[in-house]
């Protein structure tokens, strides 16, 4: 099994465990219609926006949008299709330490 494969099962069950199902539905929708781009600007806390390309939940897009309007923002985008978050840290955490020092 490949790492996203376990990450994809792991995180599943989280989830499962987490809310039930029209919980999560109402998590979704709420969380989908807050829209904070009005103070990405006034950011100004180092920050790095990692996205998978194949995100399935969130385009790609809104990642780069992210790291376009957050002052100073770094944007690492890795292949795969689930949040990096645990996941196969070799595929950043060079990336991350190289960028500390830039």
């Amino acid at each position: 099994m490949s790492s996203d494969e376990a990450a994809r099962r792991s995180a599943a069950r989280y989830e499962r465990g987490s809310a039930s199902p029209a919980a999560a539905i109402a998590l979704v929708k709420m969380s989908s219609a807050i829209d904070t781009r009005h103070i990405l600007p006034a950011i100004r806390v180092p920050t790095m926006i990692i996205h998978r390309a194949g995100d399935s939940a969130v385009p790609v897009e809104a990642g780069r949008y992210l790291a376009a309007n957050i002052p100073g923002a770094k944007y690492l985008e890795l292949p795969g299709t689930i949040t990096p978050h645990g996941t196969n840290p070799k595929l950043w955490t060079g990336w991350l330490a190289r960028s500390k020092n830039s």
